[in-house]
C-alpha cells in the first residue's frame, strides 16, 4: 500500500479535524471529519476558500488567528459552535524559509470543559467544608490532592494528542519495513514501543473515567499473565540498571476478578520503587524478587522485594499517605494510589519488611473458585 494512502487512511480514522490551508486561505487537504462537520464531500471542500466553506461570519471570528499563523506564529484558541467547544491549533507550514500555509488541528474538548465545571463545583463544596476543619494543615493536605486531580484531567487531555501521533508514526514505520530485511530485534522493538503507547493510552482513559466517576472494568483474568505483561514493560529498565531479576510463578493457573490495568499500575509502581531503592543503594549485587502464588484457599499474593536500603520505621507508618515519600524526587502518590486500587479490587497492599533489610511489599487479592486447591 502506498504510504501516502496509508497516512491518509490513518488521518481519516482520527476523531479530530486535520486540514491543510495554503497562503491564499484555500483548503489543500482535509480529513473525513470535515465532511461530517460541513455536510460536503472532501472534493467539494478542497480547492475552496476558508471563508466560502465556513461562511463570512465564522471566517471573521478567526481572521486574526489566521493572519497570525500566516506570519509564522503558532496559534491556539478555543472556538464554540453547535453547542460544542473545540480547541483549535494553527501551525505554520514553512518551505524555503517562507510561510506557504498552515495546518489545522481541531479537537472537541466539550467533555473536558464539562469535567472542569464539575471540578470547580466540587472545589466550591470543598471551600464550604473548609471552615469545619479546625486543623488548617490537615485541610491543606486534602486541598493539594484536589489540585492534583484538577491538573491531572488537563494533563490527560494534553497527552492524548501526542499518543495519537505516536501511533501514526509507529504504523508508518511498521509499514515502511514491509518487504525489507529488518532483523527480528528491530520488529520486537517496534512492537514493544506500541505496547508502551497502548499502556499509556489505557492509563489516560482510566484517568478520564475516574474524573467522571465511572466504575472500573473488572472481569476474570489470569493474574500470572497480567504480571508477565507488566514485566515486558519494566524489564528493559531493570536490565539497564544491571539489576538481577528473579520471578517465580505458581505451578497452577491463578484467576481473579480484577481490573487488569489497575493491577498493572500497582505492579509497575511497586517494581519502579524497587528499582529506585536498589539503584540508590551502594551494593555490589542488586536484585529484585517477584512472586505470584496462592496464599490461602481464598487469596493469592504478588510479592515484590529488593535488597535496597529498606524503609525507616518512621516512614513506614505513613508510607501509604498521599504526598509522603522517602525519595528526593518522589511526590509520594504511587503507593497511595496503589493501595486504593488494591482496595477497589477487593484486596490489600502491605509493607512487610523495613529498614536495612530491603523492602518487601505484598498485594493480596481474592481468587476465583476454580483456582483453589482441590486437595
Amino acid at each position: 500500500m502506498d504510504r501516502t494512502v496509508l497516512l491518509s487512511q490513518i488521518l481519516d480514522s482520527l476523531p479530530v479535524f486535520i486540514g491543510l490551508v495554503n497562503d491564499q486561505m484555500v483548503y489543500e487537504f482535509v480529513n473525513s471529519t470535515y465532511e461530517t462537520r460541513f455536510g460536503l464531500p472532501r472534493d467539494q471542500i478542497i480547492g475552496q476558500t476558508v471563508e466560502s466553506i465556513n461562511g463570512s461570519k465564522e471566517f471573521e471570528r478567526s481572521r486574526s488567528q489566521i493572519e497570525a499563523v500566516l506570519k509564522g506564529e503558532k496559534v491556539e484558541f478555543e472556538y464554540e459552535y453547535d453547542d460544542r467547544i473545540h480547541l483549535i491549533k494553527y501551525l505554520p507550514r514553512i518551505e524555503d524559509a517562507k510561510v506557504t500555509g498552515y495546518f489545522v488541528i481541531s479537537t472537541d474538548i466539550t467533555k473536558l470543559k464539562q469535567a472542569t465545571v464539575e471540578l470547580e463545583e466540587n472545589q466550591a463544596e470543598l471551600n464550604v467544608v473548609r471552615s469545619s476543619f479546625e486543623d488548617f494543615a490537615s485541610f491543606a493536605h486534602y486541598d493539594r490532592i484536589a489540585s492534583v486531580g484538577a491538573m491531572a484531567v488537563g494533563i490527560a487531555h494534553d497527552i492524548s494528542q501526542p499518543i495519537s501521533v505516536m501511533n501514526i508514526l509507529i504504523d508508518s514505520l511498521r509499514s515502511s519495513l514491509k518487504g525489507t530485511i529488518a532483523d527480528q530485534s528491530t520488529r520486537h522493538t517496534i512492537n514493544s514501543l506500541q505496547d508502551q503507547v497502548h499502556y499509556v493510552a489505557n492509563l489516560i482513559n482510566r484517568l478520564r473515567q475516574f474524573s467522571t466517576k465511572q466504575e472500573s472494568h473488572r472481569s476474570e483474568f489470569d493474574v500470572q499473565q497480567i504480571l508477565t505483561d507488566c514485566l515486558s514493560m519494566v524489564e528493559p529498565r531493570i536490565q539497564s540498571k544491571d539489576i538481577e531479576l528473579s520471578v517465580k510463578m505458581a505451578d497452577q493457573p491463578i484467576r481473579s476478578i480484577v481490573d487488569p490495568i489497575e493491577i498493572q499500575q500497582i505492579l509497575v509502581n511497586l517494581i519502579a520503587n524497587a528499582i529506585e531503592s536498589v539503584s540508590e543503594n551502594e551494593i555490589d549485587q542488586r536484585h529484585i524478587r517477584i512472586t505470584c502464588e496462592i496464599e490461602s484457599p481464598d487469596f493469592f499474593v504478588y510479592r515484590v522485594s529488593d535488597n535496597g536500603a529498606g524503609v525507616s520505621d518512621e516512614m513506614a507508618s505513613r508510607l501509604f499517605e498521599a504526598f509522603e515519600s522517602d525519595k528526593e524526587s518522589g511526590i509520594g502518590m504511587g503507593l497511595s494510589i496503589s493501595r486504593v486500587l488494591a482496595s477497589n479490587n477487593g484486596g490489600v497492599l502491605e509493607l512487610v519488611s523495613t529498614a536495612n533489610v530491603g523492602a518487601e511489599f505484598i498485594c493480596r487479592l481474592p481468587i476465583c473458585s476454580d483456582s483453589r486447591s482441590t486437595d
